[in-house]
């Protein structure tokens, strides 16, 4: 599911329609009576079977459903129990209740972080966000990490200087990424890619991680703020994200 506020990538990579997709699935939720959404009827499949919920590609409609996002954030949390969805938020802001929302009630959260020591003081303001809409999460951490690139840091050094738990590493790989982002490629040795191999590991370290969370502690969506009242309101300083390096996302 692309809640990515800049817009997403999917359609135009892949050549897709941005319809059906996340705008037709919460135009569809509007008024919804049963607390019940069917998600299939709004997916599109990527080569190799992948099932997707595209967000739109223009940052300005991807915004105006922020409000929209937020009410399905509740719904998923209900009607997605039997499928794994994987969300990503893009640039993490305080003043987006969705990227909140989703944020609050998703079972791991996952920071992807360049592999940069300069990134740490980003990092830290990033982590701390995440932190402060997941303290329900009693127990658990809150916050995962996955580096990115080659910089002159270690991974494991990198992730104990932010204090947090380093799950993988994705290399530098463009012949891998090229073929992930719709350009032809070999299918046998894109399988063998460094990309995919990372990918593979980082995605048995999340399935570990999900096995040890005790889903209990959830919160109750009938009583949840996605804003909690005594959150501080991000001051300008705080909105204005646009020094924040490209790379480090969240989902």
């Amino acid at each position: 599911m692309e809640a990515d506020p800049a817009g997403g990538d999917i359609c135009t990579r892949f050549l897709l329609p941005d319809a059906p997709g996340l705008m037709t699935l919460a135009l569809a939720t509007r008024g919804n009576s049963n607390g019940m959404i069917d998600i299939d009827q709004h997916v599109q499949v990527l080569p190799g079977g992948l099932e997707v919920l595209i967000g739109p590609p223009n940052s300005d409609a991807a915004l105006s459903l922020d409000r929209e996002v937020v009410a399905l954030s509740q719904l998923i949390s209900i009607s997605t129990n039997d499928i794994d969805l994987i969300i990503d938020c893009g640039r993490i802001s305080p003043a987006l209740q969705s990227q909140m929302a989703i944020l609050e009630r998703a079972d791991i959260a996952i920071m992807v972080s360049p592999l940069d020591a300069r990134v740490v003081p980003h990092a830290e303001k990033m982590i701390a966000r995440i932190n402060s809409v997941r303290s329900h999460w009693q127990g658990e951490p809150p916050v995962k990490v996955v580096m990115s690139g080659n910089g002159g840091a270690k991974p494991k050094e990198l992730a104990e200087a932010l204090g947090i738990e380093l799950i993988g590493s994705i290399p530098v790989d463009y012949q891998g990424a090229a073929v992930a982002c719709g350009h032809p490629g070999n299918n046998a040795a894109f399988a063998k890619s460094h990309l995919i191999r990372a990918s593979v590991t980082i995605a048995s370290e999340v399935t570990h991680n999900l096995a040890m969370i005790d889903r209990s502690i959830m919160p109750d969506d009938k009583n949840t703020n996605p804003m909690p009242s005594d959150h501080p309101m991000p001051s300008d300083q705080e909105k204005d994200s646009s020094n924040m390096p490209a790379e480090m996302r969240s989902a």
